[in-house]
C-alpha cells in the first residue's frame, strides 16, 4: 500500500503499476487493500483510495483478480470529498493497447464523507475499464463488484456516486461482460437538504465505436 499526503489530500493506492512505452500486467489472487481517512478537523480534505491502479501511455493496461483474490479500497473524510476505486486499468493513448479488467473474485469499494457535510461528494467505482483513444475498453466479470457511496446525516448540497463498472473508449470498442453480481449503492444520510445519490451498475460510453 502506498500513501501521500499534500496539503489537503490524502491517497493510498495497493498495487501501482505504470509504463510509458510496454504493456502493464497485474495479476492477484491474494488480499489487496487501501484504505484513506482523513482527519475529524481537515476542512475540504480530499481522500483517494485505490485497490489496484494499472496505467500504460503507449501500450496496454491489464488486470486480472482471480476467484481467490480479494480487493478492497475505502476513502473517507469529516468534510469534503472521498473517491474509491477497487481496481482502475488505463491505457492512456490506445493506439497500442486495449484496457482490459478481468474479475472473477471480490472487488468493493466504499467512499463516505462525514455528517454535517456542505458541498461533499462521496464516488465510488467498483471496477473501472478506460482507454483513451482508440484501443479498446474491455470488462469480465465472473465474481462480485460492489460500490458504496454515502454521505452522512444533516448534509447538504452533497452529492453520493456509486458505479460498479465503468468501461469507456473515445474511438474503440467497449465490451462490459458480466455472469457474476453487481452492485452499486448510493446513499445521502438522514435530515440532508438538496443531495444528490446516483448509482449505476454499468456505465458503458465511446464517441465512436460500438458498444457490447
Amino acid at each position: 500500500r502506498s500513501m501521500y499526503r499534500n496539503c489537503c489530500a490524502l491517497a493510498a493506492t495497493g498495487v501501482s503499476a505504470v509504463s510509458i512505452y510496454g504493456d502493464v500486467d497485474v495479476g492477484n489472487s491474494g488480499a489487496i487493500t487501501a484504505n484513506a481517512r482523513d482527519v475529524y478537523y481537515n476542512f475540504f480534505g480530499e481522500t483517494t483510495a485505490t485497490g489496484v491502479y494499472a496505467v500504460s501511455i503507449f501500450g496496454g493496461a491489464y488486470a486480472s483478480n482471480a476467484d481467490t483474490g480479494v480487493i478492497s479500497a475505502d476513502a473517507s473524510t469529516a468534510y469534503g470529498s472521498a473517491s474509491a476505486t477497487g481496481i482502475s486499468a488505463l491505457a492512456y493513448y490506445g493506439f497500442y493497447g486495449d484496457a482490459i479488467v478481468d474479475n472473477a473474485g471480490s472487488v468493493s469499494a466504499s467512499a463516505i464523507t462525514g455528517d454535517y457535510t456542505a458541498y461533499g461528494s462521496a464516488t465510488a467505482t467498483g471496477v473501472s475499464a478506460i482507454s483513451k483513444y482508440v484501443g479498446d475498453a474491455y470488462v469480465y466479470n465472473s465474481g462480485s463488484i460492489t460500490a458504496t457511496a454515502e454521505t452522512g446525516y444533516y448534509a447538504y448540497f452533497s452529492s453520493a456516486v456509486a458505479t460498479g463498472v465503468a468501461a469507456e473508449s473515445i474511438v474503440g470498442n467497449v465490451y462490459v461482460e458480466n455472469s457474476g453480481d453487481i452492485t452499486a449503492t448510493a446513499i445521502t444520510g438522514d435530515y440532508s437538504f438538496d443531495n444528490q445519490a446516483d448509482a449505476y451498475g454499468i456505465v458503458a460510453y465511446n464517441y465512436d465505436g460500438s458498444i457490447g
